[in-house]
């Protein structure tokens, strides 16, 4: 012979377990003695406000500009002719070979963000992501400023 099973529900309400609201508990007393310095345990140094410079500011303009500019001449949307005068001599071949091996993507590239460290004076690495399709990209540049003042591309790192 088979118990029987209830065909209730066993689900049962939850017991009340957090005290009435109109009448508080008390706080707990304290375990330790007050602190014997005025440390409240905090450092004593705070952090400091990050400097941005215009070299850095001029160079993530830059850095912003000929990303954008590199990744619609990839795409075949710009002419190599705009991004020629922002390219170091010592790239400008490797670049334009790149474009006549590569075929065109059928999805474009959109840049998302960018970012700038100075190394040294006149020279920065700039850093930055770009989506195409579903995918995310990295991209990496160093930036040099001559001594006119002109930003030119002169290392580029791209998938």
């Amino acid at each position: 012979m088979t118990p029987e099973i209830s065909r209730r529900p066993a689900v049962t309400p939850a017991p009340a377990l957090e005290p009435e609201m109109g009448n508080p508990t008390p706080c707990m007393p304290r375990r330790f003695a007050p602190r014997a310095s005025p440390h409240d345990g905090r450092s004593g140094h705070p952090l400091p406000d990050r400097v941005i410079n215009e070299f850095e500011v001029a160079a993530r303009v830059f850095a912003e500009g000929v990303f954008r500019t590199l990744l619609e001449v990839m795409d075949r949307r710009r002419a190599f002719a705009q991004l020629h005068p922002h390219l170091d001599p010592a790239i400008r071949e490797s670049i334009q070979n790149r474009l006549t091996a590569r075929r065109p993507s059928t999805s474009v590239a959109a840049l998302r963000r960018v970012r700038v460290q100075a190394v040294s004076r006149g020279v920065a690495e700039a850093f930055g992501t770009f989506s195409r399709g579903n995918r995310v990209h990295a991209i990496a540049a160093r930036i040099t400023q001559d001594s006119d003042g002109r930003w030119l591309l002169s290392a580029l790192a791209l998938p």
